[in-house]
């Protein structure tokens, strides 16, 4: 076929007892293992126990640390009922205490000294209304990679019962704590004052322990990973004794591989031009697997001049013509495989659907653009002022990326006369990089149905004031909109849904207008399971495999 044939030399012999997946190799996969939000629903998942379990709906039910809460009437506050047959994978018992050292341990990780080293654990935006948190995600505290916070929210009543306190009244907090996973302290602690490479991390050492149904047996930089089983695992048990993480540099290559018979699973986000690559394949045909996606794609927008000028952004904007370049993506007039959309939400997203409705998007007027231009203050030099995007971040598709890339370089080009550098040289630190990283694209997950928490993901990035000086600025910083910040603290003080909603709406318009991000599409998405596997279950937000549901009730018929 097309992509080649390429084999990964990995033994192909058939084993009812191994699951093999293969997965794009990621700077900071360790990091990924130690604080797993970003990837869950992925293999990962499978090395950590969650406070709160979900359901393929993304709603709370007891299948994780807590087997059941009680949230109080002015939803200030939870008291979680912990499991007492839960341990970690070296047969201690799982308490009160280490969910709490654990939340502290994530919520440490959004200190603006540690926030990005090794992940990007969005503690910021699942954790900002518990009591105390704040002044850690302020830097009110001295930074400690390996150690935990100690907040006043988190609350162990006694060995088996937890308490959060919050802010203000928190009404998706048990979507939020799905997030919250396991760690044994002195798993993290003993790596005090060690340097880790880009991938490794306390979590690859020898003797880490682990809390969820897997444990990682073995990882080997740039190559895979291996789990087995956590012989005291409370819940029901693997149907397989090995899960194999093969990881690939390009998706051309893990295709090869799994159509070579190397692998049950390619956990690749695949767009609808990825899917029409495999036309000539019957066997990667009958693999597909495909959903609406709730995500969204944006060109991610920093700061750095002269983008720090909302002028600038807003005639941006207005000069990209996004109808066309979905129309490039999905292959001419008509095509619905790529929808553009009006704000940053996904319309298939129901959650303050009737409200979201209201919101106006930016429309293409190259006229408007120029004249929206004229009025910011780098007008008379922005044509000696090149945009650098940059291409291939958080495992996004190149071949997605480049088309992108090239559509509104062309468009910036003819339309307002700017210069557009397509960079994709590999960025080692996110917090430094080389050259300024004005735009790049990004898909942003919707994973749960919580709109606050979605639009908080980034809102939670609003840049300081005033902007740190360029040499200081990291690629995971957003433009400075103060009254995006406002509408979204009042949407959270919000003591029901339509009233939260209503504010949130407001806050789209303020996203939309001021060019937060500059918001392109969403579209449908695919995956590849082998069509021997039966019992899989998929996520019905995000589209991801539910690794441990599958692995519940995996067989094979070959």
């Amino acid at each position: 076929m097309s992509i080649g044939s390429v084999s990964l030399g990995v033994v192909t012999a058939q084993d009812d007892t191994v699951f093999r997946v293969i997965e794009p190799v990621a700077y900071r996969a360790a990091g990924m293992l130690a604080t797993p939000s970003e990837r869950a629903g992925h293999v990962v998942d499978l090395l950590w126990l969650p406070l709160v379990g979900g359901d393929t709906n993304a709603q709370p039910v007891p299948t994780g640390l807590a087997e059941s809460w009680e949230v109080a009437a002015d939803n200030m506050s939870v008291v979680f009922t912990l499991r007492q047959d839960a341990k970690f994978s070296d047969g201690s018992p799982i308490t009160a205490a280490d969910a709490a050292w654990s939340i502290n341990y994530q919520i440490m990780s959004g200190h603006p000294d540690i926030y990005g080293q090794h992940d990007f654990f969005p503690a910021r935006r699942e954790y900002a209304n518990i009591v105390g948190a704040q002044e850690v995600f302020d830097g009110g505290i001295p930074a400690d990679e390996f150690g935990a916070a100690d907040v006043a929210g988190i609350i162990v009543v006694d060995d088996y019962t937890l308490r959060i306190e919050f802010t203000q009244p928190t009404l998706f907090m048990l979507n939020n704590l799905q997030f919250a996973r396991i760690a044994k302290a002195e798993s993290v602690l003993a790596s005090a004052g060690k340097t880790y490479a880009d991938d490794a991390y306390w979590t690859t050492e020898s003797g880490t322990v682990f809390s969820g149904p897997f444990m990682l047996e073995s990882f080997t930089s740039g190559s895979g990973m291996t789990l087995v089983p956590n012989p005291y695992w409370f819940g029901a048990a693997p149907t397989v004794s090995r899960v194999e993480s093969i990881f690939v540099q390009d998706l051309s290559s893990g295709i090869a591989a799994f159509e070579n018979g190397e692998a049950e699973v390619i956990d690749f986000t695949m767009t609808p031009i990825d899917v029409a690559n495999l036309a000539s394949s019957e066997y990667l045909q009958s693999s597909l697997v495909s959903y609406p996606s709730l995500s969204v794609v944006q060109l991610f927008v920093t700061p750095f001049r002269p983008m720090d000028d909302v002028h600038v952004r807003r005639a941006i904007s207005m000069a990209i013509d996004r109808q066309a370049l979905s129309n490039v993506l999905g292959g001419g007039d008509g095509q619905t495989t790529y929808q553009v959309i009006s704000g940053h939400f996904a319309p298939a997203n129901v959650n303050c659907g009737d409200q979201f409705a209201s919101v106006v998007g930016m429309p293409y007027d190259p006229a408007a653009a120029q004249a929206e231009l004229a009025l910011s203050p780098y007008a008379a030099e922005i044509a000696t002022m090149p945009l650098n995007m940059q291409l291939g971040m958080f495992g996004m598709p190149l071949s997605q990326d480049l088309i992108i890339a090239q559509v509104v370089q062309a468009m910036l080009q003819q339309n307002l006369g700017i210069t557009v550098n397509i960079q994709s040289s590999p960025i080692a630190d996110f917090n430094a990089p080389p050259y300024p990283t004005h735009l790049w694209p990004n898909e942003q997950g919707d994973h749960f149905i919580d709109q606050m928490a979605f639009m908080n993901n980034l809102a939670s990035l609003n840049s300081a004031d005033p902007l740190p000086d360029e040499a200081q600025m990291g690629m995971v910083t957003m433009p400075r909109v103060p009254e995006l910040l406002d509408l979204m603290a009042q949407a959270a003080a919000a003591t029901d849904i339509t009233s939260r909603c209503e504010i949130l709406a407001q806050a789209q318009q303020v996203w939309v207008d001021q060019v937060y991000t500059i918001d392109l599409f969403t579209l449908d998405s695919s995956m590849l399971i082998a069509p021997y596997v039966e019992g899989e279950v998929i996520n019905n937000f995000g589209g991801s495999l539910s690794f441990r549901e599958t692995l519940e009730g995996l067989s094979y018929n070959r």
